[in-house]
């Protein structure tokens, strides 16, 4: 069984994101991660991504990637 939430709450997502702005995250949109990057030990370090409207191809470095693909998240694992 699979639960999910939503909202509709503009407000809050625009929030959301300017505080993890505020704390040092990049905010992306109309992105599409194309592959991971991976460290010395195997972990994602990052990844490389395209922006659908300009087609441009950029290296993301991180120390930190959140898989929130919600109910496909298994396709990406």
């Amino acid at each position: 069984v699979y639960y999910d939430g939503q909202t509709n709450d503009a407000r809050m997502n625009i929030a959301l994101a300017m505080t993890a702005i505020a704390l040092g995250a990049v905010a992306l949109n109309h992105t599409q991660a194309e592959k991971f990057i991976y460290d010395d030990s195997g972990r994602i370090a990052g990844g490389v991504v395209r922006d659908n409207l300009t087609g441009r191809v950029t290296t993301v470095r991180a120390k930190a990637v959140v898989n929130a693909t919600g109910p496909f998240c298994d396709n990406i694992r």
